[in-house]
């Protein structure tokens, strides 16, 4: 059995640890391709895997993770409600697919479709234990106030597009103000920041990837990340940059990118 992660990892909710490094599946498919990833992840040690009824995928998902010789409470899992869906029924068909009784983190994947009333029903899971913390992915910063201000419950995460080219500091500040735990996806920006020239010269430098140090840049703004890849040999590299800083023109250069 694999040995549990090491990486650090940041409070959500009361008890509840979200691990920085975690592997997203977006875009691969249900079947061998998802299973694969999943395994190969949690053979290298990742314990955080990130996908959503809408990848289509779960049930490969909960497959890995039962093939892997894992207790459960090993393995963080993030599933999302689909817009259009009910959350009380979307929750209980996410937990099917999964083959799971609950989810560490339970996210509504978009506000389109004046998603935010489904907020009370995700609150009541929460309660009754279906899962273990509550949030959202893709508010924007308006959105995200107006729905804390009206939440018995406070969203523990917000998920979003987070890369030096998306960044901004404005939204970093108010996730910290409203105790949201800011989470970013795509944190390679789709493939767009492995061929820039600034990260390029920055890789060089520390003798590391781009894809290291894209990832590393987000965790120096204290942001979860969760790069998607099918390759092993990758997902094992992206996991692997706790032992390497950026300094601070470093950090500045890159945040540049985004104005």
């Amino acid at each position: 059995m694999p040995e549990p992660s090491k990486e650090p990892s940041v409070t959500i909710a009361p008890g509840v640890e979200l691990p920085l490094i975690g592997l997203g599946v977006w875009q691969l498919e249900l079947g061998r391709e998802t299973y694969d990833a999943v395994a190969a992840a949690l053979d290298s040690g990742y314990r955080h895997i990130d996908t959503a009824a809408g990848y289509r995928n779960e049930a490969s998902v909960g497959d890995a993770i039962r093939a892997s010789g894992l207790a459960r409470e090993q393995v963080f899992v993030t599933t999302k409600l689909r817009p259009s869906e009910e959350p009380e029924a979307g929750l209980t068909r996410s937990l099917d697919r999964l083959g799971m009784e609950w989810v560490d983190l339970y996210l509504i994947h978009s506000p389109r479709g004046g998603s935010g009333r489904h907020w009370a029903v995700l609150e009541d899971q929460f309660r009754r234990g279906l899962a273990r913390a509550i949030g959202v992915s893709n508010w924007s910063d308006r959105g995200l106030r107006e729905l804390v201000a009206g939440a018995s419950i406070p969203p523990a995460v917000n998920q979003i597009d987070f890369s030096p080219f998306s960044y901004s500091q404005a939204t970093v500040d108010t996730h910290e103000e409203l105790g949201v735990v800011l989470e970013g996806y795509s944190p390679l920006a789709r493939g767009r920041g492995l061929t820039h020239p600034l990260v390029a010269a920055v890789a060089e430098r520390h003798r590391r990837s781009p894809a290291q140090v894209l990832i590393r840049w987000s965790l120096q703004h204290g942001v979860p990340a969760i790069p998607r890849s099918r390759d092993p040999a990758r997902i094992d590299a992206n996991r692997d940059v706790f032992d390497f800083s950026l300094d601070e023109s470093e950090m500045s250069a890159l945040d540049g990118l985004g104005d």
